[in-house]
């Protein structure tokens, strides 16, 4: 059976996403929308994709596709993945899936509602090493006391980018901080308790951020 993908933008991520999907000899590239028609063809000739549409909502309703993935920016993430699964559809969305607990729920019951599939594409999840880290930790270790993980990058200063730029949902914690925190979830299951601490930028993102898991 062969997976029909349509993809809804078309910024680094969906290229990445997208040259994975042509490795998978079940899936198919079928469709492609961006907010400017240049945009979407661009990336229909780069993919070979044979449906373009210049806008979400025609890429969602219009197109012939089985799956939607959401690559828009965090901050349009469940805007654009309710209108996906209310057309039918179901949705890999990018991580984070929402900016906040609140959004994620809204999101789930609509999947419910809709009875439609619908991930984030937490992607670290699913590399063969955490299966090995799965068996290790359940079966080697003993009673595991601490986790400490750290990520970061150097990312030059613009307060447009989407990771300094509040109204796209910018910050430390949403772009990197979910990677952690996903593998403490992995190991312990979700925290009773939780302290953070955080350093504000210029634009009022977290450009650090520090949690702590009790």
């Amino acid at each position: 059976m062969t997976i029909r993908w349509g993809i809804l933008g078309t910024g680094n991520i969906a290229h990445l996403v997208a040259s994975d999907l042509q490795l998978l000899p079940d899936a198919e590239i079928a469709a492609v929308g961006s907010r400017a028609q240049a945009r979407a063809d661009a990336f229909g000739d780069e993919f070979d994709v044979p449906q373009r549409f210049g806008s979400y909502e025609a890429l969602v309703t219009g197109g012939d596709v089985d799956v939607v993935h959401v690559a828009s920016p965090h901050s349009h993430h469940v805007e654009h993945a309710t209108m996906a699964l209310e057309a039918g559809c179901a949705v890999l969305c990018e991580k984070p899936l929402a900016l906040n607990a609140d959004g994620a729920a809204r999101l789930i019951a609509t999947a419910r509602e809709q009875d439609q599939f619908l991930m984030e594409g937490m992607w670290t999840r699913f590399l063969p090493v955490m299966d090995d880290v799965r068996r290790v930790v359940e079966n080697e270790l003993g009673e595991v006391q601490v986790l400490r993980a750290d990520i970061g990058f150097h990312q030059p200063f613009d307060p447009e980018h989407r990771i300094f730029n509040p109204a796209l949902g910018g910050g430390a914690l949403l772009d990197l901080g979910v990677y952690p925190m996903a593998l403490a979830f992995e190991c312990f299951g979700p925290p009773d308790d939780v302290t953070s601490s955080v350093v504000l930028g210029e634009t009022g993102v977290d450009e650090q951020c520090a949690v702590v898991f009790d």
